[in-house]
């Protein structure tokens, strides 16, 4: 099944329009199938039937919108409450945490403009590692179990573990991988926005540009079109950064 999360507007609740023709495409391929099967409309149409074939294809497409739309509002229902499910549970037992990855791009943009917000899939939260055996031991009275799975660290649903679900941890003043570039920054800066604490603009794109995958560059992309990286920002990152800064904008 195509995943069409990434591309819809949170704001108007309208896809983007790559993923409407796409959805579009795929669901009026689908009915026309549909209904020749189904004798609803003729194989050939001829006269009054070839005139209403606008009329069905529309409504095929007014369908997908639908669809696309709720399963995306599901999908940010079920992340946002998550991830203050997270923040109940570690503001309860005193443990600093910050909201960082995709999640916290689209809590920044959509504050800024809601039509460049990008939905993620996951929740990822930073923390102490000395403070590891203290969350392990907050979430579970929030239906939350600690896994160490493939060298990676993740909170999940203790009813439904699923890793694809799960609440990564990345530790504060580490390196996310072996192969990153710089270690992650450490706590401190973040703020409450939407019911959580997410991590500052700076941080933020200091760990994109580290990791710098494919989607890290796109949400670098998201943070430069709203406007939110300053110069100051720019400045305060180290040459490595600034020049993969630079490659991100090339290709804007």
């Amino acid at each position: 099944m195509v995943n069409f999360t990434y591309a819809v507007n949170v704001q108007s609740g309208v896809p983007e329009p790559s993923t409407l023709a796409l959805a579009g495409g795929v669901l009026v391929l689908a009915g026309i199938r549909k209904f020749k099967s189904q004798s609803i409309v003729p194989r050939s149409p001829k006269g009054p039937a070839l005139m209403l074939w606008p009329f069905w294809l529309l409504a095929l497409f007014y369908k997908g919108v639908v669809i696309l739309n709720t399963v995306f509002e599901e999908r940010l229902d079920q992340l946002f409450i998550s991830m203050r499910q997270l923040h109940e549970a570690l503001a309860q037992a005193g443990v600093p945490y910050e909201i960082i990855g995709g999640l916290a791009v689209f809590v920044h943009v959509e504050r800024v403009d809601p039509a460049l917000s990008r939905l993620t899939r996951d929740i990822d939260a930073m923390i102490c590692r000395v403070d590891l055996p203290r969350v392990a031991e907050a979430v579970r009275a929030h239906g939350l179990v600690y896994r160490h799975v493939a060298g990676l660290d993740m909170l999940v649903d203790a009813q439904n573990p699923k890793a694809k679900t799960a609440i990564h941890l990345i530790m504060a003043g580490e390196r996310v991988r072996p192969e990153s570039v710089e270690p992650a920054p450490g706590l401190g800066t973040g703020e409450m926005i939407m019911g959580a604490r997410i991590t500052s603009i700076d941080h933020l794109l200091t760990m994109k540009l580290t990791s710098f995958r494919l989607k890290d560059q796109v949400h670098v992309q998201d943070l430069d079109g709203a406007g939110l990286i300053t110069k100051s920002m720019e400045d305060a990152l180290s040459p490595l950064l600034r020049e993969r800064l630079a490659q991100v904008r090339a290709t804007e």
